[in-house]
């Protein structure tokens, strides 16, 4: 996986200065649900329209004792600083798939499926995602101004046989959420220490 990163920022770093409008570069500051308690901030780049889109971030504050979370984008945006995390709606799903892993095929998975990301004993989540299906450019699997919705439970990826499973992978309650706002620069040290730090 840092092989493959490091490989996309070369590319990255070699595309500044030219007209293209990539790499592209977003973020989510991400909140507790209804509360302006931060905590963290995710970021996202995108090399080219065909590239994968990277998630670099660290999330603090969860349940700890090593648990797993599901971690989606909903299909709504929320509000900046103090979001209610049920305001943004369903899972992004614009093709009206069932739910998946991460790693399901496009026709077998909503666009907004991430999988889990792994809490460890401190309750803090290091997340590192790779995702061919998720898009930062304009089109129908842009998730730019929609929502990063992180769950109290462990997402079943669509196989756990509950009512919820082929929906939402029932994964439980909302814990946190954060806008995906597209950021327009960063510069060269900015994204080494974001994505390679």
């Amino acid at each position: 996986m840092l092989s493959i990163l490091f490989i996309l920022l070369v590319v990255s770093i070699s595309s500044y200065g030219y007209s293209s409008p990539y790499p592209l570069y977003a973020c989510a500051s991400v909140h507790l649900d209804s509360s302006s308690t931060k905590i963290g901030t995710l970021y996202f780049i995108q090399i080219s329209a065909k590239s994968p889109v990277i998630i670099r971030g660290i999330l603090t504050g969860l349940v700890p004792n090593q648990t797993y979370h599901g971690f989606h984008v909903h299909e709504s945006r929320v509000d900046d600083n103090k979001p209610n995390c049920t305001a943004a709606g369903a899972h992004f799903n614009p093709f009206n798939r069932t739910h998946g892993a991460l790693v399901s095929p496009k026709k077998q998975r909503h666009v907004g499926d991430l999988g889990n990301v792994y809490a460890d004993h401190d309750g803090n989540a290091r997340i590192l995602i790779e995702d061919k299906i998720i898009q930062l450019g304009k089109g129908s699997r842009s998730i730019i101004d929609r929502t990063i919705i992180i769950h109290k439970d462990i997402d079943d990826l669509g196989m756990g046989g509950h009512s919820d499973s082929s929906t939402t992978g029932h994964a439980g309650a909302r814990l946190g959420c954060g806008r995906i706002r597209m950021r327009p620069w960063m510069t060269l040290r900015d994204v080494l220490e974001t994505f390679l730090s």
